[in-house]
């Protein structure tokens, strides 16, 4: 799964649109979709999107053995 299509899923889910999540991180619709359609988002990048829709980032690495 895409950054974009997981952020669209999120929005979904928190019934935000990409206009109100824009707000959120005080910068414009147009950059905001650009930076996600590029899928080039830092780790910072996805914990200010989370905290703009409320919610979390959570990245992990888990390893076969168990281990994450």
């Amino acid at each position: 799964m895409t950054a974009k299509q997981k952020i669209a899923m999120a929005l979904g889910y928190k019934g935000m649109t990409y206009t109100q999540l824009a707000a959120n991180l005080n910068t414009s619709v147009p950059q905001i979709t650009q930076k996600i359609g590029r899928g080039k988002l830092t780790l910072e990048d996805w914990e200010r999107i989370a905290e703009a829709m409320g919610a979390k980032a959570n990245m992990v690495l888990s390893f076969d053995d168990g281990h994450s």
